[in-house]
């Protein structure tokens, strides 16, 4: 598990992940650099799901791996 805020009941996830979608963009905020005003492509944004969903999933197994370590 994660170390982070989480949601007791079951309605309130979306405001769970605007709030750390929030945080990210503010703390990374020096760091974004925008190009172009063009709207994405449907390539590009396949590429950006992809890799995120990726890097999530090495993410969840990684902590998963530790997980099963810690409780031995």
């Amino acid at each position: 598990m994660f170390n982070c805020p989480q949601q007791k009941g079951e309605w309130e996830c979306g405001y769970y992940v605007m709030k750390a979608m929030h945080d990210i963009v503010i703390s990374c905020q020096e760091k974004i650099i925008l190009h172009s005003e063009e709207p994405l492509t449907k390539q590009q944004i396949d590429r950006f799901v992809e890799d995120t969903l990726k890097n999530f999933m090495i993410t969840m197994e990684r902590e998963r791996g530790l997980e099963m370590f810690e409780s031995e």
